[in-house]
């Protein structure tokens, strides 16, 4: 009795999961497309940005350390 309740219970959940849609997303008016699908944005910043900082946190850790690689993640770089 527990094991064909079992199958029945895990026969059930792989069909309902099987019909198991994405949901579709609303266009809010007035905001683009784009901007409306895209969670997060990429930060992008120059050459100069990471560089500047990466003389930073050289200057605070010395170069190559574990502190100076967390330094740059922590900006970005």
């Amino acid at each position: 009795m527990t094991k064909s309740l079992t199958l029945t219970a895990a026969a059930a959940l792989i069909a309902g999961a099987a019909y198991v849609t994405p949901a579709s997303a609303v266009q809010l008016p007035g905001a683009p497309a784009a901007e409306q699908t895209k969670l997060t944005e990429t930060v992008r910043y120059g050459y100069r940005h990471c560089r500047r900082w990466r003389h930073e946190c050289a200057h605070r850790w010395g170069w190559g350390s574990w502190r100076f690689r967390r330094c740059l993640r922590i900006h970005g770089c």
